[in-house]
């Protein structure tokens, strides 16, 4: 079965939406007025820490597509 959104679930999410962006926004500019110099080890654990949630992105979507073409989710 196929539920779609009311236009009073739209009209709330919107709002909550944009309040979310905009505190992101607002606690990443705080952020940068507050860092101060990052060396190489903070530029690699970035980078590796980065790396590592899409590989774990990659691997969990390919187990939901393995499973959906295998109909275990039924």
């Amino acid at each position: 079965m196929v539920r779609t959104m009311t236009r009073n679930t739209v009209l709330v999410l919107i709002p909550v939406v944009l309040f979310c962006v905009a505190a992101l926004g607002w606690a990443a500019y705080e952020l940068y007025l507050a860092s101060e110099y990052m060396g190489l080890h903070g530029w690699l654990a970035l980078g590796l820490g980065a790396l590592g949630v899409a590989l774990l992105t990659a691997g969990l979507m390919r187990l939901v597509f393995i499973s959906s073409r295998g109909g275990h989710d039924q």
